[in-house]
């Protein structure tokens, strides 16, 4: 497997225990711009490593606690960080749909990553066009009634219209 050449880290190394849909995998974890990639020994082994790519739109989003209680494994020692990615999808140039939850040792505090599919992205993109071609078309009419309205008024002061 050849080298991988990757931008610079946005995090330091996050996880040490991962997750993956429903069974563990123990890698390390190193989030990127445009990617995550999953490493089993980043020491010994630099050249086994997994890349997820991540969709352009990602964005991070607040924790709720009943989100991250909802979601959190048991399987997690304390003190050790824990990565669950949903859907993942590892084909070339998918976008995955990734939670991230980092958990301290004593349980103060804790957030998520949530970074949207392609899919989910698309319907969004597809609703706030709607939305937008609507509210367009909204106004639109207004305008062409207060146009008509206005040509009334100006007919009407002109005195070719007689009020009845």
């Amino acid at each position: 497997m050849e080298q991988f050449k990757a931008p610079p880290l946005l995090e330091e190394e996050l996880f040490k225990h991962t997750v993956v849909a429903d069974y563990v995998v123990k890698r390390t974890v190193r989030l990127y711009s445009d990617c995550f990639v999953t490493l089993e020994d980043p020491v010994k082994k630099p050249d086994d490593f997994r890349v997820f790519p991540l969709h352009h739109a990602a964005a991070l989003v607040p924790p709720t606690k009943e989100g991250i209680q909802r979601r959190k494994r048991h399987i997690r020692p304390k003190g050790v960080y824990s990565l669950t990615a949903l859907a993942a999808l590892r084909g070339k140039g998918q976008p995955v749909e990734l939670y991230t939850f980092k958990l301290e040792c004593d349980g103060a505090w804790d957030f998520r990553f949530c970074f949207e599919t392609l899919e989910q992205a698309q319907v969004s993109g597809a609703a706030a066009a709607a939305a937008a071609a609507a509210a367009a078309a909204a106004a639109a009419a207004a305008a062409a009634a207060a146009a008509a309205a206005a040509a009334a008024l100006a007919r009407l002061a002109a005195g070719c219209i007689h009020p009845a």
